[in-house]
């Protein structure tokens, strides 16, 4: 569903995506969408999944637990609404033309 989306929507997707942490252990996450929810980008994983996937926050990244379930398959029109919630924070050259901001407007934010 990612690679469709990222191919789709021309949005830069790394799934799944390893965040090393400081103490030397490793957390895997569905994806890292870069440019959405935050500078660094925001971190994907299953909303049944608890414990530490929280723990991107601490290092710069918004962080979603999605179901899974319902976006196992690509559904264009409500992934949009998805990325247009988490807000677009990259560079205005690189912003998709069908991003709108309709939903999340940011002003000199330093997310």
């Amino acid at each position: 569903m990612w690679e469709q989306a990222e191919k789709d929507l021309e949005i830069n997707v790394t799934a799944p995506f390893i965040l090393e942490l400081k103490d030397g252990r490793s957390l895997i996450y569905i994806a890292r969408i870069l440019d959405f929810g935050s500078r660094k980008g925001t971190l994907v994983f299953d909303i049944e999944e608890k414990s530490e996937l929280f723990v991107g926050k601490e290092y710069g990244y918004y962080c979603s637990a999605l179901n899974m379930e319902y976006y196992k398959s690509y559904n264009r029109k409500e992934l949009i609404e998805t990325l247009e919630d988490w807000g677009y924070f990259g560079e205005e050259k690189n912003r998709p033309n069908w991003y709108s901001g309709k939903y999340y407007k940011v002003e000199n934010s330093e997310q």
